[in-house]
């Protein structure tokens, strides 16, 4: 019988200068998660908050709701959690990428509802930003909007990443296209599709680079890396090729403030580092040290950099052991580079066009974060805001 009680942590690794793979080093256990839903898949930082949502995977029929869990990044003690509202129950549902306006707001992928806005304070209202995104025919029969599949797939969005205009792109992982919600909320368009996204399972993260100009995603069973600008209407010949990584299976994307490259790799239990031309500079392979012994690293998925402590933070979704006691947030430390950055930690905060007022009440980013350890010597974020 699986436990009741997920484990989540925080590692603090403190690498040496670039090697191919980088040693164990210190861990810090942080929280304890209920074992139900589990399967953790986003998490994002925001006013000395950790949100981590989940769950994502199959086999949800007949099981509770989603939920959005929110936890102080200081004592990692469980303040509250959030159901997402308006799932049926009796049939799939999942949440997987989050992204935050600058008031706090999460904007969550949902594979039943769309995108959904939660505001992760008081009662924690919800709306939806943007409708359930629909199954698309394939191209070979039917005319645009279409999937170039040769085959017919559901819809299964993914991972979420705002531009700087406020427009939120959203990766289909199964239907080979990127959708584009216009800012404000309302009904996506297909804002790029391509044969070279086709994959077993194909364009998962996301992220607008440093200076707001492209979007890099990862094509996760394919190994790739991509780059498009940040253009109404990207063509084919604006898709440019950032890295191969193999077998490794790239899933979320983050940037450091040296222009460094950060890369989960679900399928071989890594963090990658790459330069900003995509050449692989460090692997970090864990484990992560805990008073109960050494947990692994086990299908790593999305980033979040934490405000004023120089380190990433990346959560476990072990999806295919399903072990309960891998399901861990961890804080790779790299070497020191620069200043961390004075900007929002997240390209995802935006102030949506239709949103003016600060309906949260929330503390400052650095709150919460003096009470754990830190690491003097690791990459800072760099923003795309």
């Amino acid at each position: 019988m699986r436990r009741n009680v997920l484990l989540i942590g925080i590692l603090v690794w403190c690498a040496g200068w670039v090697w191919p793979h980088s040693p164990p080093g210190e861990s810090e256990l942080v929280a304890r998660i209920p074992g139900e839903p589990g399967f953790p898949e986003g998490v994002l930082i925001r006013g000395g908050l950790a949100f981590v949502s989940g769950p994502a995977r199959d086999g949800t029929a007949g099981t509770g709701p989603s939920v959005v869990h929110v936890y102080s990044t200081g004592s990692g003690r469980l303040l509250r959690t959030y159901a997402i509202e308006g799932e049926d129950l009796s049939q799939e549902h999942a949440i997987v990428g989050m992204a935050a306006d600058r008031f706090g707001r999460l904007y969550i992928a949902s594979t039943q509802l769309g995108i959904v806005r939660l505001w992760p304070y008081g009662r924690g209202q919800q709306t939806q930003y943007a409708p359930p995104f629909p199954d698309l025919p394939p191209c070979h029969s039917h005319p645009a909007p279409c999937s170039p599949n040769p085959f017919d797939a559901p819809a299964l969005p993914n991972d979420v990443a705002f531009d700087r205009d406020g427009n939120l792109y959203v990766t289909d992982t199964l239907q080979a296209v990127i959708w584009r919600v216009p800012s404000g909320g309302g009904p996506a368009e297909v804002w790029f599709s391509d044969p070279r996204l086709i994959s077993g399972f194909g364009a998962n993260g996301i992220r607008l680079t440093p200076d707001g100009r492209h979007l890099i995603f990862s094509v996760t069973d394919n190994g790739d890396l991509w780059r498009l600008p940040v253009v109404d209407a990207p063509t084919a010949s604006d898709l440019e090729h950032v890295a191969s990584l193999g077998d490794g299976g790239p899933d979320a994307i983050a940037f450091g403030r040296s222009g460094r490259i950060y890369v989960t790799l679900a399928y071989t239990h890594e963090l990658a580092v790459l330069s900003p031309e995509g050449q692989v500079l460090e692997r970090f392979t864990g484990p992560i040290q805990s008073p109960d012994g050494p947990i692994p690293y086990d299908n790593p998925a999305v980033f979040a950099f934490e405000p004023g402590r120089r380190s990433v933070l990346v959560v476990n979704h072990a999806l295919f052991s399903a072990n309960p006691d891998h399901f861990v947030l961890g804080s790779a430390c790299s070497p020191s580079i620069s200043r961390p950055s004075t900007r929002s930690t997240s390209a995802s905060w935006f102030t949506p066009r239709s949103s003016r007022a600060n309906p949260t009440g929330n503390a400052s980013s650095s709150a919460g974060a003096a009470s754990r350890g830190g690491c003097a010597r690791v990459e800072s974020n760099r923003s795309a805001s």
